[in-house]
């Protein structure tokens, strides 16, 4: 998706605007549409999606996109313990208690 277009008072959404990587381009009418492009791609399309409200849409208070937060995910070890598993699975057990 490229663009939402939006109706003059930016309260229903008429269609999305499309492009491939083919260079193909078109539009889609529906109904009911709902933005699940993930964190980052919702943002810049309401961010693009500017015709209408020229800060974008839903963003008259500045606010898209400002409060993003991510959970990296980052794996710099792994321990791998010498002792057998039952050995491990006793030790909590009697810890636990």
């Amino acid at each position: 998706m490229v663009e939402i277009e939006v109706d003059e008072t930016a309260q229903t959404v008429k269609r999305v605007q499309v492009a491939c990587l083919s260079s193909n381009k078109f539009s889609v009418v529906a109904k009911i549409f709902i933005l699940a492009t993930g964190g980052i791609e919702n943002t810049r399309l309401l961010l693009l999606s500017n015709r209408i409200q020229k800060n974008g849409l839903g963003n008259q208070h500045d606010l898209v996109g400002r409060f993003f937060m991510d959970h990296p995910f980052i794996r710099c070890g792994m321990l791998v313990p010498e002792i057998a598993k039952s050995s491990i699975r006793w030790l909590c057990m009697t810890y636990a208690r």
